[in-house]
Formats: structure tokens, C-alpha cells, sequence
């Protein structure tokens, strides 16, 4: 179905106007922002970024270090962190969170199953790497087990594999086994055909 879709929408038909983008410059997106360490060097006024958490100059979003460095010191658990998310982002509560329009599912017993693992991980100091722990979301064109796939449609796109199977793509395979907790399914634009592509991978816990 979804090359179906692909196919009678015409979105390959770009690929044969060579003329039309022959002359423009390739972007890689997405493009990553770097926040810099306040703190001038010795040597010269240039600002140079920190890849260690500082508490001294908080961020409107913790970082994947800030996550593993406040789980190894006991501070903080991934359990604690899903459990203040999931008000924020679920849409079958009264009221729905108040961020939930950016996610159009959270599957609850899934998300603590994965941070309660995580936590035991970090407990008995055998954590997994660097993600292992930090909340992320998936964007609803990807298949993931226990959710259905509409490509942000009203249709259902889930992949059909025999019972015992797993359907989630490998991207999230690899989230999984790196021991990122998965959050949810994040909204997205009817078959992504919208203009404003901004997808956020993290969370807001303010």
C-alpha cells in the first residue's frame, strides 16, 4: 500500500527533472544546532562546546549525558524520568497532556516495562552505553511492535508478520538494544506531506 501511494502521488518524478536540481547544493539534514560552553578559553576569546553535563549552566533540555551522568550517580532513575514524561504526552487522559499534540500514541505498560529494565541495568551498574535510559520518540511512519502504523492517516498500515514475530523497523531495533525508552509515536503530517518536518527527539520534563 505505501508504494502504491508513493507511485500515485508522483513523489519519485523529481528524481527524472535533472535539469531542476542539477545546479543546487545538497543539504544533509537535519542540521544540529551546538550549544556552546560559556566558558572562554584561556588562549583567546573563542567559546568551546563542553560533551560533560554542567549543572551550573542548565538547559531547557537534558542532553544523553545529562541523563547517564545523573542515572550513574543514583540522582535520577529512567523509571522516574518516564513516570514525570507520561503525563505530559499521553492523549487518553482528562485532560490529555499538554504536549500530547506531538505524539499520537504512548504505549504506557511498554514505556515503563523499558525503563524499569533500564533502571535495574543502571542499579546493578551494567548499563548498556550511552542511550541506555534516555527518553526518545519514534515518528508514526516507522513500524514498532505494539503500535499501529497510519503514516499519520486515518488508515492502518501496520505490518502483517506471523504471531511471534517482531515488526519494528531496524532503526528502532537498534534504539531498543542500546536501551533508549521509547516513548511513543510521534505525530507527523498525512503521509508526511507537510511543511512544517520538525521532529523532536527528547523530552521536556519543565
Amino acid at each position: 500500500m505505501r508504494a502504491y501511494i508513493w507511485k500515485q502521488a508522483g513523489f519519485g518524478d523529481l528524481r527524472k527533472i535533472r535539469y531542476l536540481i542539477e545546479d543546487y547544493e545538497p543539504r544533509f539534514d537535519p542540521t544540529v544546532i551546538r550549544l556552546e560552553d560559556p566558558i572562554p578559553t584561556k588562549d583567546d576569546n573563542i567559546t568551546t562546546p563542553s560533551l560533560e553535563p554542567r549543572k551550573e549552566f542548565p538547559r531547557k533540555y537534558y542532553t544523553a549525558a545529562d541523563y547517564q551522568a545523573l542515572y550513574k550517580s543514583g540522582e535520577l532513575t529512567p523509571t522516574a524520568v518516564a513516570k514525570a514524561i507520561l503525563p505530559l504526552i499521553r492523549r487518553d487522559t482528562s485532560p490529555p497532556g499538554k504536549f500530547s499534540i506531538g505524539w499520537f500514541d504512548s504505549r504506557v505498560d511498554l514505556v515503563l516495562k523499558a525503563a524499569e529494565a533500564s533502571t535495574l541495568r543502571y542499579k546493578e551498574k551494567r548499563p548498556l552505553g550511552p542511550l541506555d535510559g534516555v527518553p526518545t520518540g519514534i515518528k508514526d511512519e516507522f513500524d514498532i511492535d505494539g503500535y499501529r502504523t497510519t503514516l499519520g492517516s486515518v488508515n492502518d498500515y501496520t505490518v502483517k508478520v506471523p504471531e511471534g514475530d517482531s515488526i519494528s523497523a531496524w532503526c528502532v531495533r537498534k534504539l531498543d538494544e542500546a536501551g533508549a525508552i521509547n516513548m511513543g509515536k510521534l505525530s507527523m503530517h498525512e503521509f508526511g506531506l507537510g511543511k512544517s518536518h520538525i521532529t523532536y527527539i527528547g523530552s521536556h520534563l519543565s
